[in-house]
């Protein structure tokens, strides 16, 4: 199963008539099930790694940039609904996509990297970053 917000829907489709977006966020979510993601043996079979510090937060990004990938292959056309998910629906359709990355160039650093590496998804800039500049390989350190 995968579940999606009405909001989604009202905002992106009904809204705005953005299918795209829409495509692009039912593609990631069916990502984590085609990468088993979301099954009990996969899950069983990580679950030491979440314990550890570092490393489970990094396999969880992992997955993340994963599903990311695979749903810019299939809907390219609807990246930019990766700010529905990031940013709510009042700044959705606002936002400044150039703007927006440069800001991702600009705010690398130490406090940057702390931040990504405790958490469960990657930092927005770096995930906005990686969708639209996919050529650009990410560095783990700043």
């Amino acid at each position: 199963y995968v579940l999606l917000n009405t909001e989604i829907f009202e905002i992106a489709y009904l809204e705005h008539k953005d299918l795209s977006a829409v495509s692009f966020i039912v593609a990631h979510e069916m990502a984590h099930i085609r990468l088993h993601h979301t099954r009990f043996w996969y899950n069983a079979s990580i679950l030491f790694a979440k314990f550890i510090p570092v490393l489970g937060t990094a396999l969880s990004r992992a997955q993340e940039y994963s599903c990311d990938r695979i749903a810019l292959q299939l809907c390219p056309e609807g990246k930019h609904g990766i700010f529905l998910l990031l940013l709510g629906r009042h700044l959705y359709k606002n936002v400044n996509i150039e703007e927006y990355l440069l800001q991702a160039k600009r705010t690398r650093g130490l406090l940057e990297f702390l931040v990504n590496i405790n958490a469960t998804h990657p930092v927005n800039t770096r995930r906005v970053l990686a969708l639209y500049k996919p050529e650009k390989k990410a560095r783990l350190l700043f």
